[in-house]
Formats: C-alpha cells, structure tokens, sequence
C-alpha cells in the first residue's frame, strides 16, 4: 500500500474516533422524558335525583293554603310544573294577584274562607264566618269572599274547628257552593266536623283532607309527611295533602312531586278527587 493510502486510511480512522469520543463523552443530552399524565378529573358528582317514594298507585292532591299576604312566594307557581291547588285568602294585598299567578301556570285556585276557630284567645282573621251569622249572612260573607279571589273553582276551610262543627251553617254555606257550581274541601281541622254530612244534604262535591304537610316546618318532616301522602294514596286509590306558602315547602315540593310521579303517583288537582257524597 502506497503512503498516500495509508494517511488517508489513517484520517479515516481517526475522524471515526473522533466521533465516538465525542458521542460517547460530548454534551450531556436530557434523558427522554415520559409524558406526565394529565390529573384525572374527579368524577362528576350527579344532582341528587330528589327524594325517593315507596312505588305506588293513586292520586294525589297537594293543596297549598293561606296565598294573598304576600308576592314573595310567587314565583313558585312558575317553578313547580306540576299541578297544585291554591287556596287564597280572601280580600288581601295579593289575594288576586296569586289567584292570577297560580291559574296562569296551569295550577287550580280555591277560596280559602275564613271560619271561626275555638277559643275566641285563638288568632283568625279579620273578616270571618262565623257561627252567629244568619244563612243570609253566611251567603253574603261567602259572595264577597269570592269576588276577590277570581278563578276559585272551589272552597275550603281557613281554621274553622267551631263553625265546621255547625251542621245549621255549613249547610247554608254548602247548599250556596253548590248553587255556584264550586265543590268543597273540608281541611278536617276537628274530629268534630260535620261537613260530610251537609255536603250529603246539600249534594255539593265534596273532599276531605288525608295530611297536614307541615305542621313541622323542616325538610326531613316535610318529606315524611308526603311519604304518608303516598302511603294513603296507595292503599285507598287517592289522597289530599295540605301545606302551606312557606318556603320551606314550597322548595321540598318543587323536588317532590317529580319524584312521587316517577315512584307511580298520578299529581291532580283537589276538584279531580271531589265527589257528592251518596245519602
């Protein structure tokens, strides 16, 4: 081999050395990184459902009493689709403005009468029926409680323990409710009422009460009350609660009633479970 061939051969191997010192022991290159992954979102947490009912049958009437003192509450007839029955005080600051409310959202109005309580210490309101009043008075009391209260397609009682024990009254009164077309719920605040009774003499349509819904204020209670509802519901084909325009209420309901639909309930309003009772 000549000389030129062996510098050449020469260069080559040192131009190969070169580079694997270079590769071997040149600039320190970054480990390869691993992809750090991304945090995991926590799993979305679902809107409660609502609470939960016994699977059943029947139907069921919710009445909400004492509407006309104020427009706080208002709004709720807007929210609460499904169908209620509201029972406004007559001849109040806001008697005709919840009657228009709750008929314009597809919910049923009655005139929730004012009726004398026990114990004259008891508070009642300003204009009530009471057990002294003549038939013609009675009529004339229950005439201008209406004219406040437009929509009503019915009655009920506003306390009342002494005058829905009068047999002589309730008839007039209930007697004149038939005459107008209207039917009657007796809100059954005493073992001693006798509306059954005057509704089989006058031939009005006529419902009583299954439970008081919030006589306790609290949720939990509230929805113990309602699981009753359904309870009576189930077993007798058809119930009627009656709460008030507390927001307590109001709010436990506008998550109830979807629930108790999807548990088997048919919601009604109160006229739908109002029959004249058989002699």
């Amino acid at each position: 081999m000549n000389k030129a061939r062996w510098w050449a051969a020469g260069l080559f191997a040192l131009a190969g050395l070169l580079w694997i010192f270079w590769y071997a022991f040149g600039p320190i290159r970054p480990a390869k990184q691993t992809p750090v992954p991304r945090e995991t979102p926590p799993a979305r947490v679902e809107e409660a459902a609502g609470p939960a009912f016994a699977r059943g049958k029947g139907r069921i009437a919710i009445v909400l009493d004492d509407w006309g003192y104020g427009a706080g509450q208002l709004p709720y007839l807007r929210k609460i689709r499904t169908p209620l029955t509201v029972a406004v005080l007559p001849n109040l600051p806001y008697s005709a403005a919840a009657a228009k409310e709750a008929h314009a959202n597809g919910h049923a109005v009655i005139l929730h009468l004012p009726m004398e309580p026990l114990g004259s210490a008891e508070p009642r309101e300003a204009a009530t029926l009471l057990t002294g009043m003549t038939d013609e008075e009675a009529v004339d009391f229950l005439e201008k409680s209406l004219a406040s209260v437009p929509f009503a397609r019915g009655v009920n009682n506003h306390q009342g323990s002494k005058a829905t024990a009068d047999s002589r009254l309730m008839t007039a009164l209930l007697k004149e409710i038939k005459r107008r077309g209207l039917f009657f719920l007796d809100s059954f605040v005493t073992d001693q009422s006798v509306c059954a009774e005057a509704a089989r003499e006058a031939r009005v349509r006529f419902a009583r009460r299954s439970v008081f819904l919030d006589n306790d204020p609290a949720a939990s209670e509230i929805l113990k009350s309602l699981s009753r509802l359904a309870e009576i519901a189930a077993r007798e084909g058809q119930a009627i609660g009656i709460g008030h325009d507390r927001p307590s209420t109001l709010k436990v309901l506008e998550a109830a009633c979807p629930a108790l639909r999807r548990a088997g309930y048919r919601l009604v309003h109160a006229s739908d479970l109002a029959e004249t009772p058989r002699r």
